[in-house]
């Protein structure tokens, strides 16, 4: 990666999300309540900042320092530093990138960003203040230095601050202290460090919580098959998850409901104890409160940002209905079994109506609402989330899908000309491109992360399954041999590309079932865009977002600094795999350097989809 290529955006676009018309609609108490669960939300910025690189979080201080310094009037404190507007400029290029994502390595392709202005314009800008001037002297180097440039296994030349202060621990070292303690502590919400002690080095479990000591919790100390020793130390961020923890117990006073206040009080007990069994807990009573006019998620929520897929991201939102489109989508959860029967695994029987072993046995109706962010802490803003993040939670008490409208208002008022679209398609792909991505986000949301049955051993003798009767593999047309064992998860079981698996299979479900019977009418009914344009549209889009995930592919490491364009990268494979020049990527004869997506939108239904099905028929067997 050149050093150019790690400059961070020139003016980044800064989008409004709009929610004053939805704030102003709530009640007194319901503003309360989204007030202190949106500061309990930014508590945990601090959090993040942390998971990413040790000089984030000292960068967040300077740049808030500096703020408060000038009280925002930029202009003044460039007059006072003796820059000019530009350097200025790019200084808060730079500053608005970092507080976007966290940290100095972007939320979405993991990748390393650096400032356009040199170090000496920021010593320059910094020397208003003394503080600023300490701060600066912390992280100097490293706001400038270009490597590590992405996230990654610390010896392979990758940084993660999720195995902090331990340049040299390997993959296998990760792997054997995870395969020696997951049956034992989830690791969802921790660290790991190696620490030299008297009688050499051990391995230093990390779990985050507010009290050191919870003795309901405490493991003895772990030994390997080596001998090598496994610590297990409580404590880690308890400073910010002790004011998570007050701003908490602030909100449960304005609950609306015993169901968020018997949450909230689950909530807290997790930040303080660090046990994942309580937020599992915690969970339970969310899925319960139904559709409430201020919904809130918080915990360690995502394992994408690991290089081993097992640590969890903080993430916390608070978001306020968006009642008419909650409405559609609540006509689509009815009919979730519906289109569920529609997939490749599934539609069994002479009627066509069973869904066969590879299925849940009864689909829960899902708790699919449009929100209106007021804040979401995380190093990316999603369009949309589905939670909890439990299997076993979901398959017995359901899910929450949830889309965040100003969000995906704010994503299509900055939209462009696609790049990788033939001149022949934009105009069709802009008129549908809005209802297609809602329509996409709902089923991939809805279904994707909902359908498919996981065989699992919940306990030594427990099966959701029978052991003595197992179906045959569709693939293979032997019993099913394999299943997930006590504490076994996808992400133990896969491992790095664990999440990436997940997203393609969900994005996959997503897209096939867009030309299902009835799905459009369900989700639009007044709407008059053609069924065929909106799915044409949509293999499109999720073609030319495989071509652009390239962006965050290294091919000197040949890793993948965001899961998601993994994903969408593989159902791009797919297209073009499929034969009988369904799809293919060809140069743009005006320009040459510019490459098109040329996808017939006849072969759609006798190769594009049933390529499409068979692939996300394999991958939900395998899982």
């Amino acid at each position: 990666m050149k050093v150019a290529e790690q400059y961070c955006d020139s003016e980044p676009p800064v989008q409004r999300l709009d929610i004053r018309e939805a704030f102003e609609q709530l009640s007194t108490e319901e503003k309360c309540y989204a007030h202190y669960m949106r500061e309990a939300a930014f508590h945990g910025s601090r959090i993040i900042m942390r998971q990413v690189s040790p000089e984030s979080e000292t960068i967040f201080n300077l740049i808030l320092h500096l703020w408060r310094v000038c009280e925002g009037d930029w202009v003044c404190l460039a007059e006072k530093a003796g820059v000019d507007g530009e350097t200025m400029s790019k200084f808060l290029d730079y500053s608005a990138t970092a507080m976007e994502n966290l940290g100095n390595y972007k939320g979405y392709g993991d990748q390393k960003f650096i400032p356009r202005i040199s170090s000496e314009d920021l010593e320059k800008i910094c020397s208003v203040s003394q503080d600023a001037v300490d701060l600066l002297r912390l992280s100097q180097q490293f706001i400038f230095e270009t490597t590590p440039k992405a996230l990654g296994f610390p010896n392979e030349g990758g940084m993660s601050n999720y195995y902090p202060e331990s340049p040299h621990i390997t993959k296998e070292e990760i792997r054997a202290v995870g395969d020696a303690t997951c049956s034992k502590i989830s690791l969802r919400n921790t660290r790991l460090q190696t620490v030299l002690t008297e009688s050499g080095f051990v391995y230093q479990l990390l779990v985050a919580s507010v009290i050191e000591h919870p003795a309901k919790h405490e493991l003895q100390d772990l030994v390997l098959p080596d001998g090598s020793k496994i610590i297990v130390k409580y404590g880690d961020h308890s400073d910010v998850l002790s004011r998570i923890c007050d701003s908490l117990a602030k909100a449960k006073e304005f609950a609306a409901s015993k169901e968020q206040e018997t949450y909230l009080s689950k909530l807290i007990s997790f930040y303080q104890t660090g046990d994942i069994e309580t937020h599992k807990e915690a969970s339970k009573d969310w899925l319960a409160d139904d559709s409430p006019c201020v919904e809130t998620w918080s915990g360690f929520l995502e394992p994408g940002r690991d290089p081993i897929g097992v640590r969890c991201e903080f993430e916390a939102l608070v978001a306020v209905q968006d009642k008419r489109w909650s409405a559609a989508f609540d006509q689509l959860s009815s009919r979730a079994e519906q289109f569920i029967l529609q997939l490749p695994w599934s539609g069994l029987g002479p009627d066509a109506k069973e869904l066969g072993p590879f299925e849940n046995e009864v689909i829960a109706k899902a708790n699919f609402v449009a929100l209106n962010l007021l804040c979401y802490c995380a190093s990316n803003v999603w369009t949309g989330l589905t939670a909890p993040g439990y299997p076993e939670i979901k398959a017995k008490f359901g899910q929450k899908n949830m889309t965040f409208s100003n969000r995906v208002a704010a994503n299509n008022s900055s939209a462009q000309e696609h790049r990788f679209l033939k001149q022949v398609d934009v105009e069709l792909f802009h008129a549908n491109r809005s209802l297609c991505f809602f329509l996409q986000l709902a089923l991939h949301e809805l279904i994707g992360h909902s359908c498919g049955k996981l065989f699992e051993e919940t306990e030594t003798g427990s099966y959701n399954f029978d052991p003595h009767q197992m179906p045959k593999n569709p693939f293979t047309d032997q019993p099913v041999s394999s299943w997930y064992g006590p504490g076994e998860t996808p992400e133990t079981a896969f491992g790095g590309i664990a999440t990436a698996y997940i997203e393609c299979l969900a994005e996959g479900i997503g897209l096939y079932l867009m030309s299902a019977d009835g799905v459009l009418g369900t989700l639009a009914p007044e709407t008059t865009s053609d069924v065929d344009d909106v799915v044409y549209v949509g293999y499109l889009s999720i073609a030319c977002m495989g071509l652009r995930a390239l962006l965050s592919y290294n091919p000197e490491t040949k890793k993948w600094g965001q899961v998601h364009d993994q994903a969408r990268f593989g159902l791009l494979k797919c297209f073009l795999n499929a034969g009988n020049n369904f799809a293919k990527i060809q140069l743009d004869t005006d320009e040459p350097s510019s490459v098109k997506v040329v996808m017939s939108r006849e072969m759609i239904a006798t190769v594009g989809r049933p390529a499409l099905g068979s692939l996300i028929h394999e991958l939900h067997i395998s899982r």
